[in-house]
């Protein structure tokens, strides 16, 4: 057996092991596309998903141009939605979904959040961030932090 053959049998299945090695679990944070990164009570909820879109305006309201941070001279508002999901087993009060806004080098550049009073099950949450704010142009990736009691 050449030398190949052997790393190709002992790389492969573990790369097959470790890829699904996805949960996680408490306080720990995980990096998901965008170089989004989720933290804080991520044992009592889960992003169950999210997108981020920059939109134009339009006559009647806004419309997607790009999905993720893409800044022209027609971005109006970039929009960040998504679902939360309740996974404590009971009803969470004060549920706080705070995303924080970086540059490309890591500089946080603004915070917005998004909350809600009491939470059973799913949440559909929305952070706006105008062309008219702070930073507009220069924002590359986001934090999300979730808290709840």
């Amino acid at each position: 057996m050449n030398k190949s053959m052997i790393m190709a049998g002992i790389v492969v299945p573990l790369f097959i092991i470790l890829s699904g090695c996805n949960q996680f679990s408490g306080n720990q944070s995980l990096t998901l596309p965008y170089r989004t990164v989720i933290t804080g009570d991520t044992d009592k909820i889960e992003i169950v998903n999210f997108s981020i879109q920059t939109q134009k305006g339009i006559d009647n309201g806004y419309e997607k141009i790009a999905d993720g941070f893409v800044y022209t001279e027609y971005a109006k508002q970039y929009v960040i939605n998504g679902t939360a999901k309740n996974t404590a087993g009971r009803t969470l009060s004060n549920v706080e979904i705070t995303v924080k806004f970086y540059d490309v080098n890591g500089s946080h550049l603004s915070t917005k959040k998004d909350s809600i009073s009491n939470l059973t099950e799913t949440w559909d949450f929305r952070i706006i961030y105008f062309a008219s704010s702070p930073y507009f142009k220069s924002i590359d990736h986001i934090k999300i932090e979730i808290s709840a009691n």
